[in-house]
């Protein structure tokens, strides 16, 4: 029996939890006759609770909850054809956020809105925040 595998790597830091994506569009026409996505070798049930799988047409997509260290590990997605099973292996590796470290602590400085919604900031003081996170300075509200 034949198989065919790609190899992508993904590094995902914990911060963002991680998804995993396949396009099958490349396959055309061809008739998918079954599609799952493993763990270890191991085929992830549509019902565990670890993971959320969703699809848009021929783009597959599974989303790993609560990610941490112990997410890493060889996953693929797999599409059973007529004759053959095609696969997508991702290597992923969880790296733990560094955000509480690149972060002051919360400011003593706060507002409340007329929503009695109450705001507080801090900014990051690490290098590269812009690029690591987007931006470099973090809101957070809660109740006054």
């Amino acid at each position: 029996s034949f198989s065919s595998e790609l190899k992508q790597s993904s590094g995902i830091n914990a911060e963002y939890g991680g998804s995993l994506s396949c396009d099958l569009s490349g396959l055309g026409n061809t008739t998918i006759n079954r599609f799952f996505w493993e763990r270890e070798g191991e085929e992830i049930s549509s019902n565990d609770t670890k993971y959320e799988m969703t699809e848009n047409g021929n783009s597959k997509r599974l989303e790993i909850l609560d990610i941490n260290e112990s997410d890493n590990g060889i996953y693929r997605c797999v599409a059973e054809l007529q004759y053959y099973p095609i696969a997508v292996r991702f290597t992923v590796t969880v790296e733990p956020s560094t955000k509480d470290e690149d972060f002051e602590d919360w400011s003593e400085f706060s507002v409340c809105d007329t929503a009695g919604k109450k705001y507080r900031f801090r900014v990051c003081t690490s290098e590269n925040c812009l690029e690591r996170y987007g931006y470099v300075y973090e809101v957070d509200a809660e109740q006054c």
